[in-house]
């Protein structure tokens, strides 16, 4: 009542990425919350009008209004209508728009030609293996409802080592158990393990900072990223909050591969280490870390995606049991 007043009879999302979840939730609790489009460049150019309660959930923008013309190019949405904006001045300098607006923001149109905004271009990210990766769709793939000490999280793209990486930041309340971070660890492993191998998340971070301003209504990207450039937010690896794996017998030669593979020094490299989280490998140095072990070891390793072996324990264990 504080955000709508006591009638509201009719609410419009706004210009941005909604998630689906959150446009039913408003709807279930009996808001009338449609999905539309516009922005200070281009005024209000369209919202979902069907009287429909699945076609109002669907996440469509709906059909540009009579005056408005949409095309998407190059992936991303592009708007002509008279009421556009005629030109921007930068540093004092006229620069007139071009008949089509671009908006960059990430659209897709259906069979019936209704538009759907999937994200913004620069949130896109590069994955290693030269996928475009949009980040809106990717958070898509996590539910950490069951989670409640988790307060917000965002996925992006950070340089690390020269590298874009698929990075998880959790912003997760201090309070939180050894044990209920560890459930969340393995609920994370479990989602990324059925992500191809160019979205799957590359490093995990919990913040010691908010990740959403405190009178904001969602996560910037851009933010964050200014945030850990000045060092206003920190990140801290969620795997090494938790208490530290045992070593298991005869894991050192396995180390050494893993060190030899990856070209680390194999001091920097623990029985616990994460092939893909805390060694940064990419999916032919797993292949040959596979193969070197079950050639040195005489044994038949082959990739599990139900079960992959992703730390020095993980073979040794592995090797144990082969040798059974």
């Amino acid at each position: 009542s504080q955000v709508f007043g006591d009638s509201p009879l009719f609410c419009i999302s706004g210009g941005s990425y909604i998630r689906t979840s959150a446009l039913e939730m408003m709807n279930a609790l009996g808001y009338h919350l449609r999905n539309g489009y516009g922005s200070s460049e281009i005024g209000i150019t369209s919202v979902e009008l069907s009287s429909h309660f699945d076609k109002r959930n669907l996440n469509s923008v709906g059909f540009p209004i009579p005056s408005v013309s949409y095309k998407i190019e190059g992936g991303t949405l592009r708007v002509k209508s008279e009421s556009l904006c005629k030109g921007t001045l930068i540093d004092g300098v006229y620069h007139p728009s071009d008949e089509w607006f671009d908006t960059h923001d990430l659209a897709h149109v259906d069979a019936s030609g209704r538009y759907y905004i999937d994200g913004r271009e620069s949130d896109l990210i590069i994955s290693e293996t030269g996928e475009n990766v949009n980040p809106d769709v990717l958070e898509q793939k996590f539910d950490f409802s069951s989670f409640p000490f988790l307060r917000c999280f965002s996925v992006l793209g950070l340089n690390e080592g020269g590298k874009e990486r698929i990075a998880l930041l959790l912003d997760i309340e201090e309070k939180a158990t050894l044990e209920q971070l560890e459930e969340l660890n393995n609920y994370i492993d479990s989602v990324n393990s059925n992500l191809p191998f160019g979205f799957k998340i590359m490093s995990i971070y919990r913040v010691d900072k908010p990740l959403k301003e405190e009178q904001a209504i969602k996560v910037s990207r851009a933010q964050i990223k200014k945030k850990i450039e000045g060092s206003a937010i920190s990140l801290l690896p969620l795997l090494s909050i938790l208490e530290e794996e045992k070593d298991e017998e005869g894991v050192e030669p396995i180390i050494e591969i893993f060190a030899s593979v990856l070209h680390l020094p194999s001091e920097t490299i623990k029985g616990s280490s994460h092939f893909l989280y805390d060694l940064g490998g990419t999916s032919l140095d797993y292949f040959s870390i596979l193969e070197a072990i079950s050639t040195q070891y005489g044994v038949e390793l082959e990739f599990d995606p139900d079960n992959p072996l992703a730390t020095p324990n993980d073979f040794a264990k592995r090797i144990k049991e082969e040798k059974k």
